[in-house]
Formats: C-alpha cells, structure tokens, sequence
C-alpha cells in the first residue's frame, strides 16, 4: 500500500486512514492505522477513543477499556469518552464505576441522549428504577421523537406500579415506531 511505503509523519494521515478502514467494516485495520496515528500524537484523547472502538470492534473489551481509560486521564471532561468510559465499564461488569461514568457523561452534556438511555438502563437494571425514570425523561426532553426513550420509560414506570402511566407511554411509542410492537 502507498502509505505504507511513504510512512507520513502526520498523525492525521493514520487517523484519517482508521476512519476509512473502520468505515470500511475492518475493524482490525483501523486499530493498527490508530495505534500508529497515536505513535506520532499519544496525548490525542480523540484518537485513544477511536483506537477503543474499534478494538471493542474487533472483540476486545479489555483493550478497548484500556484505551478509554487513557483518554479519559487526558480528556476527563469530554462527555462522550465519558460516555465510552461507562458503557464499556458496564460491558466488563463493573456496574458501580460504569454507572459513575455514565453521570459523568450527563453531568458534562445533559443532550446526549443515547447517554441518559445507557445511564436509566443501568439504573434499572440495578433495581433503580425512580432514577432510572428520570434518565428516560431527560431522554425525551432532549429527543422528543425516540419511541425507545418512551419505551424505557414505560417500563421504569411500570416497575414503580404506576401502570396508566406505563400504558400511555408504551402506546406512545407504538404510535411513533410500530415495529416496537414486535
């Protein structure tokens, strides 16, 4: 390959290579092009980010977390390496510290929405189900239109016994996605 023989010294050249290569649906090449684009500028949390995607999409979580965790020391107010920091701590098994994470994220940019849902999931499914409400509300707040979001948020309220509620909710979602039906 060119690149390989004219070796840039540009990290955004290798960075730029990951892109097209996890684009691509190779994940094992986009962490080497990432690992090299992190050679040339180690302190780029964005990069670590990317490498610990990609390493979680070639099927290795422990590298993957590992990676995360160096970018959250470097960046520990981006909210979405926050928000990789706990979905991955989660997926290890650690729900405490992914949870911790996951408020982080929120905490740091309360429009993530896909981050209140990875957050009120967690939540619920440590029988936290009050807060597990709120995260499903600030969901919708922020995306009104996720059938999913009122779908989770149906089942918080179920699992509170508050069932009209549920019942508006999961019809609400019906309504805006009809494949939630199956």
């Amino acid at each position: 390959m060119q690149i390989e023989r004219q070796r840039p010294q540009q990290a955004e050249v290798y960075f730029a290579l990951g892109e097209a290569w996890r684009d691509a649906g190779m994940p094992p090449k986009a962490v080497s092009a990432y690992e090299e684009a992190l050679r040339r500028e180690p302190d780029s949390g964005w990069m670590l980010k990317r490498l610990a995607d990609a390493l979680l999409a070639s099927g290795d979580l422990a590298e993957a977390l590992s990676a995360v965790r160096r970018a959250t020391r470097l960046w520990p107010d981006d909210s979405r390496i926050q928000y990789s920091l706990g979905a991955l701590t989660l997926a290890s098994g650690d729900k405490a510290r992914g949870i911790l994470a996951l408020k982080r994220s929120v905490e740091l940019d309360p429009y993530l929405p896909y981050a209140h849902q990875s957050l009120g999931r967690a939540l619920l499914d440590s029988g936290d189900a009050g807060t597990a409400e709120e995260e499903f509300r600030s969901e919708l707040r922020v995306q009104p239109d996720l059938s999913d979001a009122r779908v989770n948020l149906a089942t918080a309220l179920s699992r509170e016994g508050n069932f009209t509620q549920a019942a508006y909710y999961f019809e609400t979602a019906l309504a805006l996605n009809p494949e939630n039906a199956n």
